[in-house]
């Protein structure tokens, strides 16, 4: 979706994750509401803010491009996330990250029913709840329609279009 809050993510219309820092804003706000009706002072808002449970991210296409800068930059955000990176290249995958306490490594070929409900299930069991999903894995086939294979059209509309809607669903169970 663009132009609005779709799934726990606010997208820009160009359909790019808006700011990073777009949760604390929103936390800021809830906050100020509090401070007008008086409630609590500054020194315990900052401590219930630092008391925050860490978002549990699932990252799709997390070995390279768009998927591997994302999962970067949630990862120098200290304690705020719990990041579950996968991607079909597991190779490339722990060459980028190395597994720890808050963050997962798991094979995924997007297409599979099955290895999206084990991501999905994986995550749910390590870190107990989903708050983000970032469907970023897709493919492309670099020739001129017309003489594109028919292979190759199924398995862009696969990748880029059937992978995400099947994690979506199974996220959304």
């Amino acid at each position: 979706g663009t132009g609005g809050r779709a799934g726990g993510a606010i997208w820009t219309s160009a359909g790019h994750p808006l700011d990073r820092r777009v949760p604390d804003r929103w936390l800021a706000a809830d906050v100020l509401r509090q401070r007008k009706k008086g409630a609590g002072s500054r020194d315990h808002e900052y401590a219930s803010i630092k008391r925050m449970t860490p978002k549990t991210v699932i990252i799709t296409g997390a070995a390279s491009g768009i998927g591997r800068h994302w999962a970067g930059v949630l990862l120098n955000r200290i304690g705020e996330y719990r990041l579950v990176l996968a991607d079909a290249n597991e190779n490339g995958l722990r060459a980028a990250f190395t597994p720890g306490e808050s963050v997962r490594l798991l094979a995924l070929d997007i297409r599979s029913v099955g290895q999206w409900q084990g991501v999905i299930d994986d995550a749910l069991q390590r870190f107990g709840r989903i708050d983000y999903l970032f469907n970023i894995a897709g493919i492309s086939r670099q020739s001129f329609f017309m003489t594109q294979p028919s292979e190759n059209i199924d398995l862009v509309i696969d990748v880029n279009l059937k992978g995400p809607l099947i994690g979506m669903r199974a996220a959304g169970d």
